[in-house]
């Protein structure tokens, strides 16, 4: 089960830890869902999904569709990996120019 997650997060180069932190779920809770010991419950879904930027019938094609609006789990998800590449650039290019003004 959750074939398809393990192959796009393996593919993306992201580890199991990191996804966890990302979608703001525990990696204890994370491993023990991925190793068929425990549920995966519909926040979670809606996390991994935000986190990895796909839809949940891409990832989760082997459970039902959510139906219904899932209730957050009180956190919000971090950034996705494109979000924090692109504010790392744009810090990287900021300390460039204004080293490039400092050079002039």
């Amino acid at each position: 089960m959750y074939e398809t997650l393990l192959k796009t997060i393996e593919r993306k180069g992201i580890s199991r830890y990191r996804l966890a932190k990302m979608a703001s779920i525990t990696p204890q809770d994370l491993y023990a869902t991925l190793g068929g010991k425990k549920e995966m419950f519909p926040s979670w879904r809606v996390h991994i999904c935000e986190v990895l930027n796909m839809n949940d019938r891409e990832l989760f094609p082997e459970l039902p569709p959510i139906i219904g609006e899932v209730k957050p789990m009180g956190r919000k998800p971090k950034k996705t990996i494109m979000e924090q590449l692109e504010e790392r650039v744009a810090m990287l290019e900021a300390k460039v120019e204004e080293l490039e003004r400092r050079i002039k």
